[in-house]
């Protein structure tokens, strides 16, 4: 074999392992209110996430329940594990508009394509009235308030690609409410079942 062929052939290894990913700017949203509608400032808690279940299209696949526990990089935000976390920022104040701003991808996040996120992957960002990276807590309890949103441009581009997506305005109120952690959940349903088997007997 000669010296050429070996080159090719380790180039093509090489190129195999090599990992894909796209990457993903902007993502910026405005007017993101709490639960009464009032407008939130800086240090509130952003979150990227992006949707990693097959056949779920639209803003529906983003409304699952949103368990307690604490937010990372690489975990999940939801009791299903679909909604991969992919960056955390708290909300700033943009001097140049004068207006309050969660950019959920940065400077631009780079999303790995070779593990649970996929080209075409739709993402949105989550934001925590009472939860801020800076300084504050980034675990979620249950009874927490949070909103969601996206636009239809928020799209996982091709592996070496980018996407530059389109601004929300107006993301709404936090409406959501974070449910109990699941074991947390089948404790308490144990428990109940337990003391009411003991009146029974009683």
């Amino acid at each position: 074999m000669n010296t050429t062929t070996k080159a090719i052939i380790l180039l093509a290894g090489m190129q195999s392992f090599a990992t894909a990913a796209t990457t993903v700017f902007g993502a910026n949203v405005r007017g993101f209110n709490d639960q009464s509608g009032t407008p939130l400032g800086d240090g509130i808690l952003g979150v990227l996430v992006v949707n990693t279940a097959t056949g779920e299209g639209g803003d529906d696949g983003f409304n699952t329940e949103i368990n307690a526990g604490a937010i990372a990089v690489n975990s999940t935000l939801d009791t299903n594990g679909d909604l991969l976390i992919l960056n955390l920022i708290d909300s700033s104040f943009n001097l140049l508009e004068s207006v309050n701003e969660i950019n959920g991808a940065g400077a631009g996040t780079i999303v790995d394509l070779t593990g649970d996120a996929a080209s075409g992957d739709e993402f949105a960002v989550y934001w925590f009235p009472g939860l801020s990276a800076g300084g504050g807590s980034t675990t979620k309890s249950a009874g927490d308030r949070f909103g969601f949103t996206r636009a239809s441009d928020w799209v996982l581009g091709p592996d070496g690609g980018s996407v530059n997506t389109s601004a929300v305005a107006s993301a709404g109120d936090a409406t959501g409410i974070v449910a109990p952690e699941p074991t947390s959940t089948a404790l308490l349903g144990l428990g109940a079942l337990g003391f009411a088997l003991r009146r029974r007997r009683a």
